[in-house]
C-alpha cells in the first residue's frame, strides 16, 4: 500500500535533528496559523464546557476579545446548551465522535445568530475535548424562509384560483 508523504518527506535530502526539529516547528506555526485565522470559527472546550481555545473568527462572530472567551462556558453564547444539559450534550457527542448540528449562538451585544456546528471528539495527552467548527448560517435560514413563503404563495394561486389548472407533459399528457 503507497504511504502518503509528509511535505518535509518530498525530495528533501536527509535531515539533521536540529533541522528537523526547525522544520517540525515551522509546520506547527503554519497549523497554528491556519486554525487561527480560519475562516469558520473554531472552539476546543474542555469536558466541563470551559473554552480552552477560541480561534480570531470566533471572537469576531461573538464579538468577546479571546481573553473573555477563555473564561466562559459554552452556555455563556450557545442559548441552546444551558449548563444542566451540558453533562449529556458532552456525553453525546464524546459517544459519537463527529456529530454536526444546528444551534444558536448569542454575540455580546445581545444579537441572536443561527450557527452549523460541528464538533470531534478527541483526547490529547490525557486531557478530553470537544473540538467545535460554528459557521453562521444566518444567509441560508434566509433563503431557506425565501423559498418557503414562495413555495407558500405559488401553493396558494394553485390550489384557490376559481379557474382549471393543467401541466401537459411534452407528449401532450395531462
Amino acid at each position: 500500500m503507497d504511504q502518503i508523504a509528509s511535505p518535509h518527506d518530498l525530495g528533501d535530502p536527509p535531515a539533521t535533528e536540529d533541522s528537523a526539529r526547525k522544520r517540525t516547528e515551522a509546520e506547527l506555526r503554519l497549523m497554528q496559523s491556519a486554525i487561527d485565522h480560519s475562516s469558520d470559527s473554531i472552539y476546543w472546550v474542555k469536558a466541563h464546557g470551559g473554552i480552552a481555545y477560541a480561534n480570531q473568527a470566533a471572537c469576531r462572530s461573538l464579538g468577546y476579545r479571546l481573553e473573555e472567551l477563555l473564561s466562559m462556558l459554552v452556555s455563556d453564547f450557545d442559548p441552546d446548551f444551558p449548563p444542566e444539559t451540558w453533562p449529556a450534550q458532552w456525553k453525546k457527542m464524546k459517544e459519537s465522535g463527529t456529530i454536526t448540528f444546528e444551534s444558536h449562538h448569542r454575540s455580546k451585544d445581545g444579537r441572536v445568530f443561527p450557527v452549523e456546528v460541528t464538533t470531534n471528539y478527541l483526547e490529547h495527552e490525557g486531557q478530553e475535548y470537544i473540538w467545535a467548527y460554528a459557521r453562521d448560517i444566518t444567509e441560508r435560514k434566509r433563503a431557506e424562509e425565501a423559498l418557503r413563503e414562495s413555495e407558500e404563495r405559488y401553493r396558494a394561486i394553485a390550489e384557490d384560483t376559481p379557474v382549471l389548472i393543467c401541466r401537459f407533459l411534452p407528449g401532450g399528457e395531462i
